[in-house]
């Protein structure tokens, strides 16, 4: 893979539960709602270790699979486009999101963007 190590750790404060942010970040009908426009429209099933999506990341086309899935946690592998992990934690009104990838593309400003995205979906969804 061409590209450049990237590193980018974000952490926001939000009012939601922990059960409001899991499901946000392991539900497909939650995920098409604030994932850029890349979630795939047939993928119905909750998030499970070892399942692999094709997504998009913006313009950039992701394989993506899950590699850890347990209360509090969400790790992604990705290949494709960007090689390397992003790593999902939260509890109560906090969600953090690690990057460390390689790719030709700067991924630090979408993975800001992606943030805002996922506080705008629970702030619709908490009435907040």
């Amino acid at each position: 893979m061409f590209g450049h190590l990237q590193h980018s750790a974000l952490r926001i404060e939000l009012r939601a539960t922990s059960h409001q942010i899991r499901q946000a970040l392991t539900e497909p009908a939650a995920l098409r709602q604030w994932w850029f426009t890349g979630w795939p429209p047939e993928e119905q099933a909750p998030l499970t270790v070892g399942r692999s999506l094709a997504l998009w990341w913006g313009v950039l086309p992701i394989q993506a699979q899950v590699r850890c899935l347990r209360p509090g946690l969400l790790q992604w592998q990705f290949s494709r486009g960007a090689d390397g992990f992003q790593t999902w934690s939260w509890g109560e009104g906090w969600v953090q999101a690690q990057l460390e990838v390689v790719s030709l593309l700067p991924l630090g400003v979408g993975q800001t963007w992606q943030l805002w995205q996922l506080r705008r979906y629970l702030q619709k969804q908490t009435g907040n």
